[in-house]
């Protein structure tokens, strides 16, 4: 160790000299513990830059073959994550912002008895166990907020209410241990109709070659009244990036693409959805929205009649950068 007053330590032999605060300089090839080479290059093959933490080694040159990659080794010594290939250049990182596999379903016409006891007015496309259901103002008791509910079907139209909701934002998560209803049910109720906003997704600032890929599913009264899904940008009031139409499908699955330009606030947007029996492409189309600082994306959805029901079974979020 040096003199406290250069507010300097070495560890090592120190054949290099170095204006690190703490200089580190093991013999080759020692990677049991903490060893790191801060020379512009290794010094020979079987010499990486790199520090074991536990189990994982993480640093460059883990093929111990002199190269410049950057990575992460498990254990065993093998690459379970590569950052940065040997030429240098960024690899493209994808980064999960949202993933539902709870389905969500925006509840149709029904009656609800005492202490949450639900009678779906149209049957659920599945049995779905498990779920949170968007029920309008007043539907579990006189005056009850408007919201997600956590829900337990029995059947495709018989399920119980409980009192932990969903956020509408984060990751949604089951609940374990539910909390029952001790109130009295108002008895039948109106579903939903206008177009409205379920929930957001936060986003982070986004670059200049960004893209966000979104994959849904859904499931719907399968019948002629108009029905559809859209991503907009922040509040039910922004501009529409993508729409589904439901409308006659069963299901929908749809995947869709928000690409910044190369220049900060323009993107492309793009996309297709499988229904039951079509395959519908989304024209693709530029827009002009705030995206190089952080925004939030809104998900929003319409059904014309109220005896509709409408379940996404699953959403994911994926960011590109």
């Amino acid at each position: 160790m040096s003199h406290p007053s250069f507010h300097k330590i070495n560890v090592g032999p120190v054949s290099r000299v170095s204006d690190a605060r703490i200089a580190v300089d093991f013999p080759a090839g020692d990677t049991a513990g903490l060893a790191l080479d801060v020379a512009p290059s290794p010094a020979s093959a079987n010499e990486r830059a790199v520090i074991k933490l536990g189990d994982y080694t993480i640093g460059q040159d883990t093929s111990s073959n002199g190269g410049k990659n950057f990575g992460v080794l498990n254990a065993a010594g093998a690459l379970v994550a590569e950052l940065v290939p040997a030429t240098g250049h960024a690899l493209l990182v994808s980064r999960e912002l949202f993933r539902s596999n709870i389905p969500l379903i925006i509840a149709p016409t029904g009656s609800m008895a005492n202490n949450g006891v639900l009678t779906s007015g149209t049957a659920n496309p599945l049995t779905y166990l498990k779920s949170y259901t968007w029920l309008p103002t007043g539907a579990i008791f006189a005056a009850s907020p408007a919201g997600w509910y956590w829900t337990v079907w029995t059947t495709t139209t018989a399920a119980t209410v409980y009192q932990e909701t969903w956020d509408g934002a984060s990751n949604p998560v089951a609940v374990a241990s539910p909390t029952a209803w001790v109130k009295t049910g108002p008895g039948a109720f109106t579903g939903p109709t206008t177009n409205a906003l379920y929930f957001t997704v936060p986003c982070p600032a986004l670059g200049v070659n960004s893209r966000l890929n979104i994959y849904r599913k859904s499931a719907q009264t399968n019948n002629a009244n108009a029905k559809t899904a859209e991503i907009r940008m922040t509040n039910l009031a922004g501009t529409v990036f993508l729409t589904d139409t439901l409308t006659s499908f069963a299901e929908v699955s749809s995947e869709k693409m928000i690409q910044v330009e190369g220049v900060a606030d323009k993107q492309l947007v793009s996309g297709f959805s499988f229904g039951t029996t079509a395959l519908l492409r989304q024209a693709t189309a530029l827009q002009a929205e705030v995206t190089s600082v952080a925004f939030s994306l809104a998900f929003c959805a319409s059904k014309a009649t109220a005896t509709d029901v409408v379940v996404f079974d699953s959403i994911q979020v994926l960011l590109q950068a």
